[in-house]
């Protein structure tokens, strides 16, 4: 068992709370902004030219929430991340690397949205929860 009973409960209490189409967006524009060079793997999404530009743009926030629909796809399947991850992505196929820095970008938003519930409990669940799932996403590459 990779996870305690209560980190199962603080994982899936911390995904009852958001909003993933609120959250989605915010998660994959924040990445391209504060890692511009993520721009390379998101060129045909339109204008990333900004942060402006990218915090408006429709596509971003598209595929930004399918995403996090795959993580939280992720929460439920708990026990089996590995199987659950062959055939889908946390983040650009492109490049592995991508995962541990969207995942941090993540724990961030998820941190502004909930605010004093993100209790440090809460985050070190969602943290060890967010590194098996690049360690399953990494299994489909190595």
């Amino acid at each position: 068992m990779i996870f305690t009973t209560d980190e199962k409960c603080y994982i899936h209490d911390v995904w009852s709370k958001i909003n993933i189409d609120q959250i989605g967006g915010e998660c994959l524009a924040r990445m391209l902004c504060v890692y511009p060079w993520m721009k390379r793997y998101y060129s045909t999404i339109g204008d990333l030219s900004s942060c402006d530009a990218i915090l408006h743009n429709p596509k971003v926030n598209v595929l930004g929430v399918e995403k996090i629909k795959s993580i939280e796809e992720a929460v439920k399947h708990l026990e089996n991340l590995d199987a659950l991850y062959v055939g889908m992505g946390i983040t650009s196929p492109e490049d592995p690397a991508v995962a541990p820095l969207y995942c941090g970008i993540i724990s961030i938003v998820l941190a502004m949205t909930l605010g004093e519930e993100y209790t440090p409990l809460r985050q070190a669940a969602v943290e060890k929860f967010l590194r098996q799932c690049v360690k399953a996403f990494h299994s489909r590459y190595f």
